[in-house]
């Protein structure tokens, strides 16, 4: 995966999960420094993962409009190829 692709999860992920977690949370789920608010602010693994598991039927709703659209655009390609060899068997004969 891209740059930009990650990018992209890391920002749904923020996103998203930022609606039913805590913010703070969702900065150490993502692997970053929250800052001095460390030190006051330590979840222990059990609290990160119930405020995951809430995340995750939004973060499936992502996955799944992907999902589809990378259909959609596999159906197109495919479409395309069809046609260009019905063109080209056309042409050859």
């Amino acid at each position: 995966m891209n740059g930009k692709g990650a990018h992209g999860y890391r920002k749904a992920f923020k996103s998203r999960a930022e609606q039913v977690i805590r913010p703070a949370n969702v900065e150490i789920l993502m692997g970053r420094d929250i800052g001095v608010s460390e030190s006051y602010w330590r979840p222990t693994e059990h609290e990160l993962l119930e405020d995951y598991l809430k995340a995750v039927p939004m973060l499936s709703m992502v996955l799944e409009k992907q999902i589809e659209e990378l259909t959609e655009t596999d159906r197109r390609v495919t479409r395309r190829k069809q046609n260009y060899q019905k063109k080209m068997e056309r042409l050859l004969g």
